[in-house]
């Protein structure tokens, strides 16, 4: 008698077990999924943050080689320097610029 209430008392025991793991492994599961989710979001965002750095050097590098072209454009679209490898390079000379005046200073023509 007192083996069987033993064997009864285990039963209930592993019983119970079974039910408690039964009701908390879905829970489990979700805590689990929600820690590989947050771990992966957080892998995500520090690579996109360090490529966002990345791109934020590239640009500042880019604005600079910019603005030393733009210079540099500006340098060589000076009247002076194309006056000067005209004369220079092609052997044209400067001339005068003579400006006419078609209307009559009494009145305009008819």
């Amino acid at each position: 008698m007192v083996n069987r209430q033993v064997k009864y008392a285990h039963r209930r025991q592993v019983n119970f077990q079974k039910r408690l793991l039964i009701k908390f492994l879905p829970w489990l599961a979700v805590v689990a999924v929600l820690l590989v989710v947050k771990v992966w979001q957080n892998v995500t965002i520090d690579k996109i943050n360090r490529k966002n750095g990345h791109l934020r050097e590239q640009l500042q590098t880019l604005l600079q080689e910019n603005a030393i072209l733009e210079v540099k454009v500006e340098e060589l679209k000076s009247m002076d320097r194309i006056t000067k490898i005209a004369n220079e390079r092609l052997g044209l000379k400067n001339i005068k610029v003579l400006t006419l005046d078609l209307e009559s200073e009494g009145g305009s023509a008819k």
